[in-house]
């Protein structure tokens, strides 16, 4: 199950202003930063750095398994501009271990 174009956040400059504005939650294995947006209409990002996955068959795998999870939890539905972070602890992690933390993280934004 995959977003959306619209729910998607692409653009470089929504993604820094949602860095540079948006708070924080965090969850074992990622962050999100999260803003409120007026339109109502949720976009979800994952950015996943080459420190955490240095083969971009791993960072393409992370950013699937996070924007699946977004989609499945209904944060594209939220009207919020998501940006979803993986740090170093998820290294090694299986599936239902992420799926579990990113369902109690993201019951803090609801």
């Amino acid at each position: 199950m995959a977003l959306s174009r619209l729910h998607r956040l692409s653009s470089r400059k929504d993604i820094d202003e949602v860095f540079k504005k948006g708070r924080t939650t965090r969850g074992t294995f990622f962050f999100i930063r999260y803003c409120a947006v007026e339109n109502g209409i949720g976009r979800v990002a994952v950015s996943v750095s080459k420190n955490i996955a240095r083969k971009a068959v791993d960072r393409t795998f992370l950013r699937r398994v996070y924007t699946n999870l977004a989609a499945i939890c209904g944060l594209d539905k939220l009207s919020f501009d998501l940006v979803i972070v993986p740090t170093q602890l998820i290294v090694g992690k299986a599936r239902e271990e992420i799926k579990r933390d990113f369902e109690e993280t993201t019951k803090k934004l609801r």
